[in-house]
C-alpha cells in the first residue's frame, strides 16, 4: 500500500525516471553524433522505450504528489505551475546558453 502523506518520495520510481534519462541520453548521443557503447550499443539503441517510461513515470509522479490537492483552486494552480517552472525552466535556458556558446549557429536573423 502506498503512504500518501505529503512530503513522501518514492525513491524506486526517481532511480528508474534517472536510469531512464541516462538510457535516454546515450540513446540520442548514440543516434545523433554516432557514439558508440561497445557491446551495450545494441541494448542502448532501444531507448525510444525508456522515453516512454520516462515519460509514465513522470506522469504517474506528478499524480502521486498531487491526487489529494485541489487545483481548482486559483492559488493552488499558481503554485502548481510555478514550481513546474522553478524545477523545469532554468535548466532548458541553461542548455539553450551552452548549445549558443558551443555551437554557436543561431542568430537574432
Amino acid at each position: 500500500m502506498l503512504n500518501t502523506t505529503k512530503g513522501d518520495r518514492l525513491i524506486m520510481i526517481d532511480a528508474i525516471r534517472i536510469l531512464s534519462a541516462l538510457i535516454i541520453f546515450l540513446f540520442h548521443s548514440n543516434m545523433h553524433i554516432g557514439a558508440s557503447y561497445g557491446i551495450l550499443t545494441v541494448f542502448i539503441s532501444q531507448g525510444a522505450i525508456f522515453m516512454v517510461a520516462f515519460f509514465v513515470l513522470s506522469g504517474f509522479s506528478l499524480y502521486y504528489n498531487y491526487h489529494n490537492s485541489d487545483l481548482n483552486n486559483l492559488s493552488k494552480m499558481k503554485e502548481f505551475y510555478i514550481k513546474r517552472m522553478i524545477g523545469i525552466y532554468h535548466l532548458y535556458i541553461a542548455t539553450y546558453i551552452l548549445f549558443l556558446i558551443f555551437k554557436n549557429t543561431l542568430s537574432i536573423k
